[in-house]
């Protein structure tokens, strides 16, 4: 997706952009960056999640052992 926009942006900036196309530009990176924002703090949670998944199970094995 990151070569298509540069590839994008080679082209446009060959032709000389004019406003309309600079604001969908900048949309287009402001999309992108919610999209790695939303990306990260999904990817985030998931290991926040996994981490404590781990932590629980080692716990548990602890108890299991001091039996």
């Amino acid at each position: 997706m990151l070569i298509v926009l540069f590839h994008y942006l080679l082209i446009e900036k060959s032709i000389k952009l004019i406003p309309l196309q600079t604001h969908n530009l900048v949309a287009e990176f402001n999309r992108i960056n919610w999209f790695i924002l939303i990306k990260q703090f999904l990817l985030k949670r998931i290991l926040d999640h996994t981490l404590e998944s781990i932590t629980l199970y080692h716990e548990h094995l602890a108890r299991i052992h001091s039996y």
